[in-house]
């Protein structure tokens, strides 16, 4: 079964906040999720903290091959992000 909604969230070197946002998202009453993590090479352990929820939460990592996806153009991040979800509803949480 698809995904009701996909939640994309940029990452850079997240490590210390991105287990609370992972946490609350696992606690969500609303199950029927996918949470997709692109990572713009981080240096820190934010993709192991990715890993470690994966196990509870669907969920995909895309490692951008640019540094700090979140300062991109959001016009490119859409066209880039759009084609990626399964979902019919898409948030980003930037």
């Amino acid at each position: 079964m698809k995904p009701y909604f996909s939640i994309i969230i940029p990452t850079l070197n997240e490590e210390r906040y991105l287990p609370k946002l992972l946490e609350d998202l696992l606690n969500q009453t609303e199950k029927n999720f996918e949470v997709i993590v692109v990572d713009g090479k981080s240096t820190d352990k934010t993709i192991d903290v990715c890993k470690h929820f994966m196990k509870n939460i669907p969920s995909k990592i895309i490692i951008s091959n640019k540094r700090n996806v979140a300062n991109f153009p959001k016009d490119h991040i859409c066209f880039f992000w759009m084609q990626i979800p399964e979902s019919v509803i898409i948030l980003f949480i930037n």
